[in-house]
């Protein structure tokens, strides 16, 4: 499992984050195109412990949740909706959206803000993008 994938399904299930965005989070990069406001999730680092019979199998992974908005405020209210959505998830089972019934994708999944959160502008200045990043940890089903 994706801690990309985590964070995605956590965030649409989510009325208030998924109202804001319309629904529009995406992995890596935004279609051309796609108006904001809008999330776009990055793998930002992270590892796995090593035991001795191996792989802890737990893994610890930072996750970059770009928020990308026409409009500071904005930009600035929609990463606290995010930081909402994400703050309260303790050793909580995640489920996929699509189909019936959900799939469970992960277990025991722990997210954690880390200590990155800033803004900055697009070279043209069209866009502000609010990047806040979480430690997202989780067992495979």
């Amino acid at each position: 499992m994706s801690p990309l994938q985590i964070i995605t399904q956590l965030l649409l299930q989510n009325d208030e984050v998924a109202g804001l965005v319309g629904g529009h989070i995406r992995s890596f990069q935004a279609e051309q195109g796609l108006a904001p406001p809008y999330i776009v999730l990055q793998l930002a680092g992270g590892g796995d412990e090593q035991l001795l019979i191996g792989s802890a199998k737990y893994p610890d992974k930072r996750v970059s949740v770009a928020v990308i908005s026409l409009d500071g405020v904005e930009a600035d209210d929609i990463g606290n909706a995010v930081i909402r959505a994400l703050g309260d998830v303790v050793k909580q089972t995640v489920t996929s959206a699509e189909g019936s019934p959900s799939e469970v994708i992960a277990h025991d999944v722990d997210v954690i803000e880390s200590d990155s959160d800033y803004t900055d502008w697009s070279e043209d200045q069209t866009t502000v993008r609010r990047v806040i990043d979480f430690n997202v940890r989780w067992r495979n089903p």
